[in-house]
């Protein structure tokens, strides 16, 4: 679901953030604009929570209700260590839409949680960011699943940085390019869908893109290495040079290994190391 992203742009004195004493009966989580729950950090919040520590809780005030923006967890504490609904005190935004109201949340870095990055990267395809709603469709064109869960099974994607930093420098069409030749070589596999991976592969398309067949390279690769021995022989060359970032910092020893195993063997059109 995309949220609406207009915003009101009500900013008088009238809009302006207020603190209000609100029963938590009346208040309601958002369904698209927050991380999903954690029961475990829930429950310790509600284990270790004083008042003295108590930060309130940013509410927004839209369409007649009252919404977390940010506090889920410490609302959950509150009611559990109260025994129930109660009254407590929050920071009440008026005038936000739903996509406002995602994007005071992803702003919150330093939350009492770290938000994880397939929820930041959820909330964000949730909001229409052109990246990531990119990045999903292209995964999902080229066979694979981009639901931002991080259990690891055949076809799933949960290297969802990895993944939006080889969209971002790879574009569009060499992203599916790349995709679906490591599909062909490996069928979806959990253990080729790793950031290692990713990061390898994405590297290795940037490169030598136009100068190989990827048909090639994914039955060279099927026939030659599994992922685990790419990433173990890519980790045997080290790390690169200092200086570098996005996909030369991390991918190089990978493509480098994926290279290896496209070249073995190869009695003509060997690839050069550019890397």
């Amino acid at each position: 679901m995309e949220l609406n992203n207009i915003s009101s742009g009500k900013n008088n004195e009238l809009f302006k953030p207020k603190y209000l004493k609100i029963n938590t009966k009346d208040i309601f989580i958002p369904e698209h604009a927050q991380r999903k729950f954690k029961q475990q950090h829930g429950d310790y919040l509600a284990a270790h929570f004083t008042m003295e520590k108590y930060k309130p809780i940013d509410i927004s005030f839209r369409d007649g209700k009252y919404w977390v923006i940010d506090g889920q967890h410490r609302l959950y504490a509150i009611k559990k260590r109260k025994g129930g609904d109660c009254t407590i005190l929050c920071y009440v935004h008026y005038g936000m839409t739903e996509y406002d109201e995602a994007m005071f949340f992803l702003e919150q870095g330093k939350g009492i949680a770290k938000i994880l990055t397939t929820d930041r990267a959820r909330i964000r395809f949730e909001i229409g960011d052109e990246t990531i709603v990119g990045m999903v469709h292209g995964a999902e064109k080229a066979g694979f699943i981009v639901d931002f869960s991080t259990n690891k099974v055949i076809n799933r994607i949960v290297a969802v940085a990895a993944l939006e930093q080889v969209y971002k420098e790879l574009g569009t069409e060499q992203y599916y390019k790349m995709l679906h030749t490591l599909k062909n070589a490996y069928n979806g596999r959990s253990d080729s869908l790793t950031r290692e991976m990713l990061y390898g592969f994405g590297l290795f398309f940037l490169k030598y893109q136009g100068k190989f067949e990827p048909n090639a390279l994914a039955n060279s690769l099927r026939t030659k290495a599994t992922p685990s021995d790419i990433v173990i022989e890519g980790r045997s060359y080290g790390k690169a040079k200092s200086g570098h970032s996005g996909l030369i910092s991390n991918g190089v020893p990978f493509a480098r290994a994926i290279l290896h195993y496209y070249n073995a063997n190869r009695k003509a059109n060997k690839l050069p190391d550019i890397l």
